[in-house]
């Protein structure tokens, strides 16, 4: 039965179970009301008032404890236990519940009540131990039809009780495995899902992981290998010395330690990074943002100056941030040869992922505006929320 299914909050619980103990209240309650109205019309002199009345008030009051029970704590095993020995005994006391014309057929009030109840017994969904016990309803159907001396002995009636008990179990059965598979589909569907959004958190990190490369380490070693002399120069040991010096903070941000930034100083320390080499005019204001939003700014404006020096055949570039409708906004120009973005190859981490890539992680954008011979305005905007 369904007694080992014990909690006070039915969602966490099996949901055709849940389904099946409300609709279980549901019929019952529908039934007791119209036999709490019909009864008392359909009695003859022969009905004792005494009987009648006991038996109803008996009912009724089991069917509110019931329908209350089957809604909020499911279809349990004690709750069915009661009301098969409660409609047992109806069966039993027929003979003083409903007109000795009215038994043969089952067309009587109690035999309303047996069908229905043989038929909720089942709706546990626990066939071994249900249906046997569900069995008693017919037998005492039986048993009290003889004897009141019911016409047709009442085998009609028990038979149908029987044939209603077979199948609502064997409907419920099947109801039951579908519900098990359905569930074992949903288990695996969000197994698959959690497991996608492990992948994708685990590729974003890569992705992280491979922008601080490109953008810090691989940039210094690059201007290594492009050095004409053996002897560091000034700029190839600060950029080296700011990369070793970068490595604490990005753990800390990686942990959620790290408070608030000054974007226009993070600026800053990227312009000086291409002194003297390249002469960036920088227009900014105290702005301060999350230290990971200053990352991306940070990571998307170097790739932008790292481009001008490498491509762009000019020495000068002009950076501004400004602040306005809620959005920071940074862009950077230059007044070099340009380029076709929609030419540029998919293998050019630096573009998509230094620049774009950078400011879609922290929810902002970029929009990179260039065309030969017209140089080239990077514009990076993040909302603030």
């Amino acid at each position: 039965m369904a007694g080992s299914r014990k909690s006070s909050d039915l969602t966490q619980l099996d949901p055709v179970w849940i389904a099946m103990s409300r609709f279980a209240a549901m019929m019952r309650g529908s039934v007791a009301v119209v036999v709490a109205i019909g009864a008392p019309l359909t009695t003859e002199p022969e009905i004792s008032p005494y009987w009648l009345g006991l038996a109803l008030t008996a009912f009724c009051a089991w069917t509110a404890v019931y329908v209350r029970s089957c809604w909020t704590r499911g279809l349990t095993a004690g709750v069915i236990a009661v009301d098969i020995a409660l409609v047992c005994t109806l069966c039993l006391l027929i003979r003083h519940l409903v007109p000795p014309e009215m038994i043969p057929g089952g067309t009587g009030w109690v035999s309303a009540v047996a069908s229905l109840t043989a038929i909720c017994a089942q709706l546990a969904g626990r066939p071994p131990v249900s249906v046997p016990v569900g069995l008693l309803v017919p037998a005492a159907y039986l048993i009290g039809a003889r004897l009141a001396e019911s016409a047709d002995g009442g085998v009609p009636h028990t038979i149908t009780l029987a044939i209603q008990t077979l199948v609502a179990a064997a409907a419920m059965l099947v109801a039951t495995r579908t519900g098990v598979a359905a569930s074992h589909a949903f288990t695996a569907l969000q197994r698959e899902e959690r497991q996608a959004e492990i992948e994708t958190a685990e590729r974003a990190d890569a992705l992280t992981q491979l922008r601080l490369v490109h953008n810090g380490p691989l940039t210094t070693l690059t201007m290594v290998l492009h050095t004409e002399t053996d002897v560091p120069t000034p700029t190839l040991r600060r950029h080296a010395a700011a990369n070793l010096a970068e490595l604490p903070r990005l753990a800390a941000a990686r942990d959620g330690q790290a408070p608030d930034a000054r974007l226009d100083e993070r600026l800053a320390q990227v312009v000086v990074w291409y002194e003297p080499q390249l002469r960036v005019t920088a227009t900014t204001h105290p702005c301060l943002v999350p230290d990971l939003v200053a990352d991306s700014f940070g990571a998307a404006v170097r790739e932008c100056l790292e481009n001008v020096v490498r491509h762009a055949g000019v020495a000068d570039a002009r950076l501004t941030l400004a602040e306005e409708h809620g959005e920071v906004a940074v862009t950077v120009a230059d007044q070099g040869a340009g380029f076709t973005p929609a030419l540029v190859p998919a293998s050019k981490f630096g573009l998509r992922g230094a620049v774009i890539g950078a400011m879609e992680e922290t929810g902002g954008g970029a929009a990179v505006i260039s065309a030969p011979g017209l140089g080239t305005r990077v514009e990076l905007r993040w909302p603030r929320e």
